[in-house]
């Protein structure tokens, strides 16, 4: 395969910090559009896949990824961490779906519903950080970068439709939702685009990804500060005792 030399840059730069070199390979059966699963104990390299692109050249989420585990591995083995729903996340979330105003087929995904929100918890604070990153230092990269931002802008435009529709508790939807605006936020103020978060204000929602927004800035963005933004975002979205710190598969 043929990177480009920003993506080959980053990918080299993976392997040289964690010592293991990177796969990339074409996975049609993945649920995402890309994914990589870190070295760990006998496994000697980390495993990076993507959804077949078309004609649309593989770099950018080549390059979010190894990103991704790039601030993984920048911090000590010790201070590295995952995260998981906890027995209060599902109990809370299990009393919220009790309530038979619910669909009965929504009132059964528990577990999937909350594995849902924490898995955005952890990937779109740090994951905005990853596109900042890539955004000012590989200008190469920024034309790619921007079709696939559009595309996750035009995605969560539907599931703010299904989020407003009464069908989930108000407090996990909203949780999606604020950090949606939020992630829209940060795009139309870098792309000067006001519009991209008209949506989110007629559903009352721009003031929570406002509030995510400034804890964002607040908090400094190397990687070492990831757990503390990650949980400073939980408490602003009322679902701190929904997940807990695990250790990261890397840490041992």
């Amino acid at each position: 395969m043929s990177l480009l030399p920003s993506t080959q840059s980053i990918v080299e730069r993976l392997e040289a910090l964690s010592q293991r070199p990177v796969h990339i390979t074409e996975d049609a059966s993945i649920s995402n559009l890309a994914d990589i699963k870190l070295s760990r104990g006998d496994m000697p390299f980390h495993l990076l896949r993507y959804k077949p692109t078309g004609s649309t050249p593989p770099d950018y989420l080549i390059a979010y990824q190894c990103g991704l585990a790039l601030r993984v591995f920048e911090t000590p083995p010790d201070k590295r961490f995952d995260l998981g729903s906890s027995e209060v996340g599902r109990k809370k979330l299990g009393d919220m779906l009790l309530d038979p105003k619910f669909p009965a087929i929504v009132r059964t995904m528990t577990d999937k519903l909350l594995h849902g929100l924490i898995t955005q918890l952890r990937s779109y604070p740090v994951g905005l950080r990853v596109d900042a990153w890539l955004h000012e230092n590989y200008p190469d990269l920024r034309e790619l970068q921007t079709r696939g931002i559009r595309a996750q802008l035009d995605e969560n435009i539907q599931a703010l439709k299904a989020g407003t529709s009464g069908y989930y508790p108000t407090r996990l939807s909203r949780g999606n939702l604020s950090m949606n605006a939020a992630f829209a936020l940060h795009w139309s103020r870098l792309w000067n685009e006001p519009p991209l978060t008209l949506a989110y204000k007629a559903a009352g929602l721009l003031e929570h990804g406002e509030s995510l927004m400034k804890i964002f800035h607040k908090i400094p963005a190397d990687a070492a500060n990831d757990r503390q933004l990650i949980d400073e975002w939980g408490f602003e979205l009322r679902i701190k005792d929904w997940y807990q710190f695990v250790p990261h598969p890397t840490a041992g």
